[in-house]
């Protein structure tokens, strides 16, 4: 995941997860994006870097933020499977 291509689209795929656990609906990468920055302001300055590289066309040679990324994806990605856990714990449904 050393691409900063890579990274983004790591990013926005959790906002994307994050948001459907928030509110059961999935939204678009740019939606989930600008919700989630509000919903976790720790992570606002990476999710709109990850956001602004997707839309306005970056390119792999600009530099990336792996350790930032990695620790998001870390972050996130233990809430969402913590909370999908509980939801088949308790045979709900996200």
């Amino acid at each position: 995941m050393t691409p900063p291509g890579a990274q983004s689209y790591a990013v926005l795929t959790l906002c994307r997860a994050y948001q459907r656990l928030c509110d059961g609906r999935q939204l678009s990468k740019r939606q989930a994006a600008q919700q989630t920055a509000g919903d976790l302001p720790r992570w606002a300055d990476l999710i709109v870097w990850a956001r602004d590289w997707w839309y306005d066309s970056g390119h792999d040679s600009d530099p990336g933020r792996f350790d930032e990324v990695r620790a998001f994806v870390h972050e996130v990605s233990a809430t969402v499977l913590a909370e999908e856990r509980k939801a088949e714990a308790s045979g709900g449904h996200l």
